[in-house]
C-alpha cells in the first residue's frame, strides 16, 4: 500500500470504540459537572451571583447586586466545559503546529486535507462531538444556556465532528474548526465566570477575569474571524477542486468516499453559517469593548 493510499483509506481501527468513548467522555464531564456542584454547594466557596442570576423560583431579593443564595449549576457548568475546551485546544496546538508528539499532520496535498488521517484530529473531533453533545443536554437544564441560538449552535458543531471522525473526511479542518478556535474559549470560561459571580475589586479573581477579558477578545478575532476566514476560503478552493476531480475513477471522491458528498455540501454551507455566526459575536464583543471605553 503506498503512502497516498495511507492516508485517503479510512482508517478502520481508528473507528472502533468510538461509541465507548463517547460514552467515557460524556461520564467524565458528567462527573466533572456532579463533584463541582457537591463541592461549591459543601464548602460555599463561590462568590454570590449576580442579582440578574437569582434562582427566580426561590430567592427573595431585598436589596444590593448580590443574590441571597448560590448558583452552583453555573459554576460547575464552567468547570465541565472548561475541562472539554481545554482538552480539544490543548491537543490542536500539538498537531496544528506539528510538535514531536503529533507527528506531522497530512495537509500537503488537496487529497490528504480532505481523505488524510491522522490520531489528534479523530481525537479533537470526538472530544469536540462529546462536549457539544454534553452541553447541549446539560443546557437544557439551566435557564441562562437554554437558548435557541447555543443549543443549534451545539447541535450542528456536533454532527460536524460526527461527519468528521465517522467518515475520515476533512480531519485536517477539523484541528482548526474543532480544536485551535476553541482556545478563545478558554478564556471565556474566565469571563463568564466573572459574570456570572462578581469578583471583589482587587482580588486575584478579579485581575484574572480582566486578563481574560483582554485575551478573549483578542484570541476570537484571531482565531474565529481572520483565521476562521482564511481557513475556509482554503477548504472551499480542495472541495471545489475534489469536486472537478470527481469522475468515479480509482482515487477519486466517489470511489473513496461512496455516498457521502453530502458532507461536503454540509461543510461548505457550515462554514458560512458559523462564519457569519462569529461575525454576530464579534459585534457583541465590540459592543462590550465600547461600554468599557465609555466610563
Amino acid at each position: 500500500m503506498g503512502s497516498d493510499e495511507i492516508h485517503t483509506i479510512v482508517n478502520s481501527k481508528a473507528l472502533r470504540g468510538n461509541t465507548l468513548k463517547i460514552l467515557w467522555g460524556t461520564a467524565i464531564l458528567t462527573l466533572v459537572y456532579g463533584l463541582s456542584y457537591y463541592l461549591a454547594t459543601l464548602f460555599d466557596f463561590v462568590p454570590p451571583p449576580a442579582i440578574e442570576f437569582c434562582n427566580t423560583d426561590t430567592d427573595v431579593v431585598t436589596g444590593g447586586d448580590k443574590c441571597p443564595t448560590n448558583r452552583p449549576d453555573l459554576f460547575a457548568f464552567q468547570m465541565g466545559s472548561g475541562l472539554a475546551i481545554f482538552y480539544v485546544s490543548f491537543l490542536s496546538v500539538v498537531a496544528w503546529y506539528q510538535f514531536k508528539q503529533s507527528g506531522r499532520l497530512p495537509g500537503d496535498t488537496v487529497e490528504e486535507r480532505i481523505f488524510g488521517y491522522h490520531n489528534y484530529a479523530q481525537k479533537i473531533a470526538i472530544g469536540n462531538f462529546i462536549f457539544q453533545f454534553w452541553d447541549f443536554f446539560i443546557s437544557l437544564f439551566i435557564r441562562e444556556h437554554c437558548n435557541t441560538i447555543m443549543l443549534c449552535h451545539h447541535l450542528f458543531t456536533a454532527m460536524t465532528a460526527w461527519f468528521c471522525f465517522q467518515n475520515q473526511i476533512l480531519l485536517y479542518y477539523a484541528v482548526f474548526y474543532l480544536g485551535l478556535s476553541e482556545i478563545s474559549s478558554i478564556f471565556l470560561v474566565f469571563v463568564d465566570l466573572g459574570k456570572y459571580f462578581p469578583p471583589p475589586d482587587g482580588s486575584w479573581y478579579h485581575v484574572v477575569v480582566e486578563i481574560s477579558k483582554v485575551g478573549f477578545a483578542v484570541m476570537f478575532i484571531w482565531l474565529r474571524v481572520i483565521m476562521w476566514f482564511i481557513v475556509s476560503f482554503k477548504m472551499y478552493l480542495d472541495i471545489f477542486e475534489i469536486f472537478k476531480k470527481d469522475d468515479n475513477s480509482k482515487g477519486s471522491f466517489s470511489r473513496l468516499r461512496p455516498g457521502k458528498q453530502f458532507i461536503l455540501y454540509y461543510y461548505l454551507v457550515g462554514a458560512i453559517a458559523f462564519g457569519l455566526l462569529q461575525l454576530y459575536w464579534t459585534s457583541t464583543i465590540a459592543n462590550e469593548i465600547r461600554i468599557f471605553f465609555s466610563y
